[in-house]
């Protein structure tokens, strides 16, 4: 049932969540308008900013992050290099404003994607260049800077030089005051294999390296991870396979616990047996995995969602999620074996024969490392939202995008009377920009624009 909505005048509109609010942003007349709501739609405050006689027709639809923990409103008119950037604080206070700064030098890490990591007015950003010992990885640590000239001013700390050779992929995953954590593969000479390093954030000094794979002919492939605030133990989890082989029929999850000293003191390992949904199938189905959420439960208690996808001959289309937890008590891990199931009710949503369909599917990134397989999302994420329900059953959040067509769909797979049911929540064409925000375990803020001219939002649960 629908709680309530909201409907603003906004040509262009969209909307972000950022701390557990939303705003709804777009054109008026000759200003562009943001609004601050409560996840009710509550109408907490707006600001209007001025712009030129420009007709609203020749912007650009508004591109907007929440870099450095700030809101950043980028406004572009069309055939121009140039942008506007709009900076608010998190109280909604207009931090400072860059007018008429080049594309190509507002943000001087946009094209390193998930080779850099942010904390808050931090970036560590994984640099490559070739000498003649061959690839070199550099990873180098930048402060913004408070500058009223530049958008995106950075100030560089330091510089540290992972392995010089054999390196096949970097992921920095974790940082804050004190440490850096990086997840490096190696893949030959003496420290072949996958390690984990601390490096001291103030200097870039590496604290200690831990490798944590013996036998040679497997890989640990990072998917995602958990630090504990309380304890200090940091969780790191991943999929682990054989040699170079990606996808398993029978795929095994490992979990890593470092303590407060970064001394790896237990590990575990878990098979995930995926049963078909026909079991005349002939021979095993491969799957890939990611760990798409972790969090804490209780002081001893962890849960993490893990998203399967199968193997698709080219690709890696998406196939299921499953709710799986450990627990941590006496320096050991302990898991239970989930029992997973195959929801052909989700293949079928998007299913089509169009070969250039992207809707859920994964691509093995072979000009840098397979191992971003493991972490990178689809270009059309399907899965929107999971849980389980009060009956212990699997429901999700789905979102299917039809190029041919230009329609984009969300609808919920959840159990019906007999048998799982899929219903649709809303249907748009491209051009209306539908999208969904969650809030808690149940709620969502549905927005698009109808008309071309009204942001329409509403509340609704799943």
């Amino acid at each position: 049932m629908l709680a309530q909505q909201q409907k603003f005048s906004l040509e262009k509109g969209n909307c972000i969540a950022f701390k557990q609010y939303v705003y709804a942003y777009g054109f008026k007349s000759n200003s562009f308008v943001i609004y601050k709501l409560r996840s009710n739609l509550q109408l907490i405050d707006s600001i209007y900013y001025g712009l030129d006689k420009t007709k609203v027709a020749d912007y650009l639809s508004v591109d907007c992050d929440t870099l450095h923990e700030t809101l950043n409103f980028r406004l572009q008119k069309k055939d121009k290099q140039n942008v506007t950037l709009i900076r608010f604080d998190q109280k909604f206070k207009l931090m400072n404003e860059f007018k008429n700064t080049e594309v190509t030098k507002l943000d001087p890490f946009a094209t390193f994607d998930h080779q850099k990591f942010v904390f808050k007015k931090y970036v560590y950003a994984v640099k490559t260049a070739i000498d003649t010992s061959g690839k070199q990885y550099y990873l180098s640590k930048y402060e913004l800077q408070n500058s009223t000239e530049k958008a995106f001013d950075y100030k560089f700390k330091w510089q540290f030089n992972f392995e010089k050779q054999h390196i096949k992929n970097v992921r920095v995953f974790y940082a804050d005051t004190t440490k850096v954590l990086a997840f490096v593969h190696v893949n030959n000479g003496e420290r072949k294999g996958q390690w984990v390093l601390k490096i001291n954030a103030s200097t870039g000094l590496i604290i200690k390296a831990k490798k944590i794979s013996s036998n040679v002919n497997l890989n640990y492939r990072y998917n995602n991870h958990f630090v504990d605030s309380v304890s200090k133990n940091v969780f790191v989890l991943g999929q682990l396979t054989n040699g170079e082989q990606l996808s398993s029929a029978t795929p095994t999850l490992f979990i890593l616990q470092f303590d407060s000293m970064f001394t790896l003191n237990s590990q575990k390992q878990l098979i995930q047996r995926i049963t078909p949904s026909n079991p005349k199938a002939k021979g095993p189905t491969g799957f890939v995995f990611q760990v798409s959420q972790v969090k804490k439960r209780s002081p001893d208690n962890y849960e993490y969602q893990i998203d399967f996808y199968k193997n698709n001959i080219i690709d890696y289309k998406y196939s299921n999620t499953s709710l799986q937890g450990f627990s941590f008590t006496d320096d050991a891990i302990e898991t239970e074996p989930a029992i997973i199931k195959e929801f052909p009710e989700i293949e079928n949503y998007f299913f089509t024969t169009d070969k250039k369909d992207l809707n859920g599917k994964l691509f093995v990134d072979t000009a840098k490392s397979a191992d971003r397989i493991f972490y990178n999302q689809p270009i059309f994420k399907i899965k929107q939202a999971f849980k389980l329900n009060a009956d212990e059953f699997p429901v999700w959040v789905l979102k299917k995008t039809d190029t041919k067509t230009g329609t984009i769909n969300f609808s919920t797979l959840k159990p019906g009377l007999k048998t799982y049911e899929l219903k649709s929540i809303t249907a748009n064409q491209k051009e209306e920009e539908p999208g969904m925000l969650f809030f808690g375990k149940s709620d969502y803020v549905l927005y698009y624009t109808k008309g071309g001219n009204i942001l329409h939002l509403e509340v609704g649960s799943w």
